[in-house]
């Protein structure tokens, strides 16, 4: 049997199998492929020791999670990483070490020149058995930039619990929506459809905004849009927050920003 470890980059908070189990939380792509695979899971320690802190120190939680994997690589057959931060620093730990080890690796942003750095000079794809990516536009990258050839990318769609995100059934659970948006500063009529896209400002823009357009010219929805400033570091990102902020404005009147950092104008 294949030993398997899945590392979480982020902490698996206390109670959180319970709440998914009582349909409180949506379930967990790693609990899902733990129990597909007989795996075992590897989280940010709540209390780490002497040698994950001063790791974490250097290099944060993904070089501080790459050596714990790494200390234990004679435990397991397969390695499978859910980000790329952690991916890339272990795999590189697997080449200059010769750890020959099963490492699956999942990417979900490889545009940033730093990282395309390990492909490409460090050539650490030769410890990734496969880099899955979550859009067309990142697996069109691995192949076409980063020189992955067949089975050494893979195109997987992003996981969503269907189950759990789904529209309000009853009267109550209406209600509790509209409660959500009420503290989130959104006071909307009952009824009030709307177009939700969340996430950060990497947005394939052309489909949102055309989607907008549609639904307000043949259904009178209302955009409401939020550009969080914050999240928009750098030029290029802050222009297309800004003009997406402003196509929605162009539609219809918008009902409100939330939280925004940019003002259609």
């Amino acid at each position: 049997m294949t030993r398997t470890l899945i590392l979480v980059s982020s902490s698996i908070r206390e109670g959180l199998a319970e709440q998914i189990a009582a349909g409180e939380a949506p379930k967990r792509d790693y609990f899902e492929l733990r129990d597909m695979l007989n795996a075992e899971l590897m989280s940010p320690p709540s209390q780490p020791g002497g040698l994950y802190r001063l790791m974490h120190k250097v290099g944060g939680n993904a070089l501080a999670m790459a050596i714990s994997a790494w200390t234990r690589r004679g435990e397991y057959d397969l390695i499978l990483t859910d980000q790329e931060g952690t991916g890339l620093l272990l795999a590189l730990l697997f080449k200059f070490t010769g750890t020959r080890r099963g490492h699956v690796m999942i990417s979900h942003y490889l545009t940033p020149t730093k990282k395309q750095l390990f492909y490409r000079y460090l050539h650490v794809q030769s410890h990734i058995d496969c880099t899955v990516c979550y859009s067309t536009a990142q697996e069109k990258l691995a192949r076409e930039k980063l020189g992955l050839g067949p089975g050494q990318a893979s195109l997987v769609l992003h996981p969503a619990d269907a189950h759990f995100w789904q529209p309000a059934a009853t009267e109550e659970e209406q209600e509790a929506d509209l409660r959500a948006l009420r503290d989130a500063g959104l006071d909307l009529p009952a009824g009030t459809p709307l177009i939700c896209s969340a996430g950060l400002e990497f947005r394939d823009y052309p489909v949102l905004i055309e989607a907008a357009r549609r639904a307000c010219r043949n259904r009178g929805f209302e955009p409401v849009v939020q550009a969080q400033e914050h999240r928009a570091r750098r030029g290029a990102a802050r222009e297309r927050a800004f003009a997406v902020t402003q196509a929605f404005a162009a539609t219809s009147p918008v009902q409100g920003i939330a939280g925004g950092g940019y003002t259609p104008v």
